[in-house]
């Protein structure tokens, strides 16, 4: 006679299982609690993935720059200590691409040339002065980036947003930003301020010298940057008011 095949002798069966509970759910509109849990331990494990080995330890350090960089009376020398740990940190080993991942706070430049080669430059007209910036870095598969800078205007004015989109290109240590095109706060579409690349493109090159879960460090020339993790960029713009809540957005196309 046959054998009688049972689970333990299909060693796949767990798995079909979890397929057609998960397309049974589909079907019958209930989340697959099985799915749905395969699905955040994959999420948490790549998570996981994304942050650098000698990072896993050095939180207190990020907290502690980034709390350092945000006091109105900032200490320069804690400050380099603290940006030197990290560094040091890193053991001379290049950041994987996979760490650079996500959208970045600008929050700590040395000097306003600084931010005219991170940004549009637009801060420089007169009457205006810089407000925030956060710098998106997508997935290697599209290599795609945007960058959000806000500006404020002297007066009785609402704040400026100026976006710029674009592709990077990541070599450890080397980010090269190509901004291929710009949004201005008329919600015009131009060619990105002060391109210095080919065919009018903006280009901006980073050396990446750390980034752990909530810091991010890099060099422009001379000058180091310090960006902190950012959740939400659209929450962010909302809060500096250059773009209205999802439920107004709602009302006006009501």
């Amino acid at each position: 006679a046959a054998p009688v095949r049972t689970a333990a002798m299909h060693p796949l069966l767990p798995v079909l299982a979890l397929c057609a509970l998960d397309r049974s759910a589909l079907l019958h509109g209930r989340p697959a609690r099985a799915a749905v849990q395969l699905m955040a331990k994959r999420k948490k494990a790549q998570a996981a993935k994304a942050v650098p080995a000698w990072a896993a330890g050095m939180a207190p350090t990020e907290s502690a720059l980034l709390d350092a960089v945000r006091e109105q009376k900032r200490d320069m020398k804690a400050i380099t200590g603290l940006i030197d740990t990290l560094v040091d940190s890193t053991g001379g080993k290049a950041v994987p691409a996979e760490a650079l991942h996500g959208s970045w706070q600008l929050l700590w430049v040395p000097t306003a040339a600084s931010l005219d080669r991170v940004g549009t430059g637009l801060h420089n007209v007169p009457g205006t002065t810089f407000e925030d910036f956060f710098l998106t870095v997508g997935r290697e598969k599209a290599c795609k980036c945007e960058a959000n800078e806000v500006l404020r205007v002297f007066g009785p004015f609402p704040n400026v947003r100026n976006v710029l989109e674009g592709t990077y290109a990541y070599e450890a240590p080397r980010l090269r930003l190509v901004y291929t095109s710009m949004v201005d706060g008329l919600g015009k579409t131009i060619e990105p301020k002060g391109g210095d690349g080919q065919g009018g493109n903006r280009v901006v090159d980073l050396r990446v010298r750390y980034a752990g879960p909530s810091a991010l460090i890099a060099s422009s020339g001379e000058d180091v940057l310090v960006f902190g993790a950012c959740k939400s960029v659209r929450e962010e713009l909302v809060r500096l008011r250059v773009l209205k809540p999802k439920d107004e957005e709602s009302a006006e196309g009501s």
